[in-house]
């Protein structure tokens, strides 16, 4: 009868030990992939809306507001005052729609039109704005906003990164900071999947795939973080002139005058006698105080580029004579 083999002395332990270092490498990949998910899982559940009666109410709104402008736009020009009480009572309601707290773009791009076609630059320009902030350089919003920036009387300076920067780092300059934060985001998810293949497959394109991949989120991440720490609050005047004063009260003396459409970056607030007043700064030497009431606040704009390719100041004469894209959004 033949002996048993005997298992050499050792090679089970071993063995034992590869399985464990397996088992727990994949774990812990395991739960970060599962708390990724989590996490876009709940970032996905905060960013709907507060409810779908709003959202249908929203709905209405702007499916009325639109209905007024496409009317006010068929009208001919022999009927302008018609067609001006039509604009005005579209801004009404667009206006009421994002008052209730329902943020789209399309909204404040409708709106932004509707104030154009009745000549208020300033909240124009300013929904405009706020319209970039959730869609990034849309060119119809683009051409808009060109188009709006080449009537106001103020000359504004340059702002934002060369044209070969902006070429070349398009995803930075060209994109919004949640676009960024989401693909990041995907980029992390696409990684870890990679390398729990890796862990398992051991097979070179794996490898190549994890190195693309940790490229592309690296740049997505650093993009993100640079726009996040260096976003600002910048201010368009609403009121046909406003004086910029040296300091936040009214008795203060007049540094500098800016009119409707101008874009001011905002630097500090204070609040003095029950009226708030905004420290802005329209270049690096012309600063001082606005009362809040003299302007809109756009939020968070795309700050690292805040003009973003569009002409500083007035435009050209060609810009001028040019009429913006103003086809309501449905």
């Amino acid at each position: 009868m033949k002996k048993r083999r005997q298992t050499p002395q050792g090679f089970g332990q071993k063995r034992k030990k590869k399985e464990e270092a397996l088992v727990n490498r994949s774990s812990v990949i395991c739960t970060f992939v599962v708390s990724l998910l989590c996490a876009v899982a709940v970032g996905a559940g905060s960013s709907k809306g507060s409810g779908i009666i709003e959202e249908m109410e929203a709905l209405q709104l702007f499916n009325e507001a639109s209905s007024l402008y496409q009317k006010a736009s068929d009208l001919p020009s022999a009927e302008g005052e018609n067609a001006f009480s039509l604009y005005q009572e579209a801004a009404a309601i667009y206006e009421k729609a994002q008052r209730g707290g329902f943020e789209h773009p399309d909204i404040f791009y409708n709106l932004g039109n509707a104030y154009f076609k009745v000549g208020d630059l300033g909240r124009a320009i300013l929904n405009y704005r706020r319209a970039q902030r959730l869609i990034g350089n849309d060119p119809d919003l683009m051409e808009n906003i060109r188009s709006a920036k080449s009537k106001i009387v103020d000359e504004e300076p340059q702002r934002g990164a060369p044209e070969l920067l902006r070429t070349i780092f398009f995803w930075h300059f060209g994109t919004t900071t949640g676009f960024l934060a989401k693909w990041a985001l995907y980029g992390y998810l696409a990684l870890c999947v990679s390398i729990l293949a890796h862990v398992f497959v051991r097979k070179p394109p794996f490898l190549l795939l994890i190195k693309g991949l940790a490229l592309i989120t690296i740049a997505l991440t650093v993009s993100f973080v640079i726009r996040t720490l260096s976003e600002y609050q910048t201010a368009v005047v609403l009121q046909t002139s406003a004086e910029v004063r040296t300091g936040y009260s009214a008795n203060e003396g007049s540094r500098f005058t800016v009119h409707s459409g101008t874009e001011l970056v905002v630097e500090e607030v204070q609040t003095a006698e029950g009226i708030v007043w905004y420290k802005v700064a329209l270049t690096k030497e012309l600063r001082g105080w606005i009362r809040a009431d003299a302007v809109g606040i756009v939020q968070l704009s795309p700050a690292s580029d805040p003009m973003n390719g569009q002409d500083s100041g007035k435009s050209t004469t060609d810009a001028k004579e040019s009429e913006p894209a103003l086809s309501p959004k449905s």
